[in-house]
């Protein structure tokens, strides 16, 4: 995977959003300050614990990274708010201590 300026890059279980700042160190080192102050990559995620939510926020705030981070489960509607990605990142929540059960919806109950 190769990110690029201008491009939506999402991870569906953020975590503390080491995948978006890796991206983004990748795509700070492949171009110019300049090229990519004019045509910047918006980051997403989503984020089921509440305070790994907010360690995402501080972390993607103080790598400079324009991201939206949902406090939610992406598997259910509460990633509706998402835009189209153009790259997903993600890696399996390993740790979740809450786990599916946490952050239960009605539409998780439908069979």
């Amino acid at each position: 995977m190769k990110p690029k300026l201008g491009e939506i890059i999402q991870d569906p279980a953020v975590g503390s959003g080491g995948f978006l700042i890796a991206a983004d160190q990748f795509i700070h080192s492949e171009n110019t300050e300049q090229a990519y102050a004019k045509t910047p990559p918006k980051y997403q995620g989503v984020e089921i614990e509440k305070n790994t939510r907010r360690i995402c926020l501080m972390n993607t705030f103080l790598n400079g990274l324009d991201a939206k981070v949902i406090y939610g489960d992406a598997l259910t509607d509460d990633a509706n708010g998402l835009q189209p990605a153009d790259l997903i990142l993600a890696n399996p929540p390993f740790g979740s201590k809450a786990g599916i059960w946490a952050h239960r919806t009605p539409s998780m109950l439908v069979i």
